[in-house]
């Protein structure tokens, strides 16, 4: 086994792509602000797994200041999941279907 067989090629997006991309994002970001939970810490700038550890800790710090309270923490590892699916997507034809809905409004 070769292991060019495993690599694949580096994708070069020209600078007009970036830049419209830049805006996209811009205006995606402020038009989702207000409805992205406060709690949401993937996929959004400016918070990193970082803020989440710290997150955690803090609430977890908070609730051991109370000697009432009863501390359960769960741990879920979702890889093995997430390989199992793509092993069974592995070698399916996929599509995607587009609908366009329009609405008239009166």
């Amino acid at each position: 086994m070769h292991i060019e067989s495993n690599v694949r090629p580096i994708a070069v997006t020209n600078t007009i792509a970036k830049i419209a991309e830049k805006f996209v994002n811009r205006y995606s970001n402020d038009f989702y602000d207000e409805y992205t939970d406060v709690n949401q810490f993937g996929c959004v700038c400016g918070r990193s797994i970082t803020h989440v550890l710290l997150k955690f800790m803090h609430e977890l710090f908070v609730a051991a200041d109370c000697t009432q309270n009863i501390i359960k923490i769960l741990f879920v590892d979702f890889s093995k999941a997430f390989d199992v699916i793509f092993d069974f997507l592995n070698g399916r034809k996929q599509f995607v279907k587009l609908v366009t809905l329009y609405l008239i409004q009166l």
